[in-house]
């Protein structure tokens, strides 16, 4: 669990990133009843879910999606942001 100084410093770095086209934008942050509620833009899901749906993916769409990855990553870099659970149930398909 994370303590508050912590998810401060998620909060801002998610703010930060709002303007890189392939990550997910926080639209707003608020504390209701001591939850810290974040609105995040509408996607259409998991990857791991739209992998499951079509019964894997084509070739195209793979590079396509990989694109995408990449330059979510290298904004992420350039942050100094380190990603430690990267995986398909994880990445939001926008």
């Amino acid at each position: 669990m994370l303590n508050e100084e912590a998810l401060k410093r998620e909060i801002d770095i998610l703010y930060s990133m709002n303007n890189c086209y392939n990550l997910v934008k926080l639209i707003e942050n608020f504390e209701d009843n001591n939850y810290e509620i974040l609105i995040l833009e509408l996607c259409n899901g998991q990857l791991e879910d739209l992998i499951k749906q079509n019964n894997g993916i084509d070739e195209y769409k793979i590079y396509e999606i990989l694109i995408q990855l990449n330059n979510a990553f290298i904004m992420i870099y350039k942050k100094d942001i380190i990603l430690r659970d990267i995986k398909p149930k994880n990445i939001i398909a926008k």
